[in-house]
C-alpha cells in the first residue's frame, strides 16, 4: 500500500513539475484552490498562471542564453576575435528585454492586484472556507 501512495505522490509531483517553469513551482494547495474555484474563475486564474509560467519559462531560456554567451566570451580566442564585441552587443540585447519582461510584468501585477483583490474579498467564501481561501488566494494573486 505504501508503494501505491509513493507512486502516487511522484505523479502528482511529476504533473506539478510539468506544468511549472524552471526556477518555479505550483503546489499542491494552488492546484487545490484552483479546483474549488467556480469554472470562470478557474479559467481567469489557469490562463493568468499559464502566462505567467510561460513569461517564466522564457525568461530562464534567455538567462542560459545570456550564460552561454558570456561563457563562450571568456573564452581567449573568442574575446580577441571580431566575435567579442558581437556577444557583448547581444548580451546587452538579452538584458534589455528581461529588464522589459520584467517591468512588464511588474506594471501588470500592480494594475491588476488591487482589483483582483477586491473581487476575492466580495466574492464571499469559497465552498464554506471562507478567509481561508480567500487568504491562500490573495497570496497567490500576490505572488505574481
Amino acid at each position: 500500500m505504501s508503494t501505491k501512495s509513493n507512486e502516487k505522490d511522484l505523479a502528482q509531483k511529476n504533473q506539478l513539475a510539468k506544468v511549472s517553469a524552471p526556477g518555479t513551482q505550483l503546489n499542491r494547495d494552488v492546484v487545490e484552490t484552483i479546483r474549488r474555484l467556480q469554472p470562470q474563475e478557474r479559467a481567469v486564474v489557469v490562463g493568468k498562471l499559464s502566462a505567467e509560467q510561460a513569461t517564466a519559462a522564457n525568461v530562464e531560456r534567455a538567462m542560459m542564453l545570456r550564460r552561454l554567451l558570456l561563457a563562450g566570451y571568456q573564452e581567449p580566442h573568442v574575446f580577441a576575435s571580431a566575435a567579442g564585441p558581437e556577444i557583448q552587443r547581444m548580451v546587452a540585447v538579452i538584458d534589455r528585454e528581461i529588464d522589459q519582461v520584467l517591468y512588464e510584468t511588474r506594471v501588470r501585477r500592480e494594475l491588476f492586484a488591487n482589483t483582483a483583490g477586491t473581487v476575492l474579498e466580495l466574492g464571499g467564501k469559497i465552498d464554506g472556507q471562507g478567509d481561508l481561501a480567500i487568504g491562500k488566494l490573495h497570496q497567490f494573486i500576490a505572488f505574481f
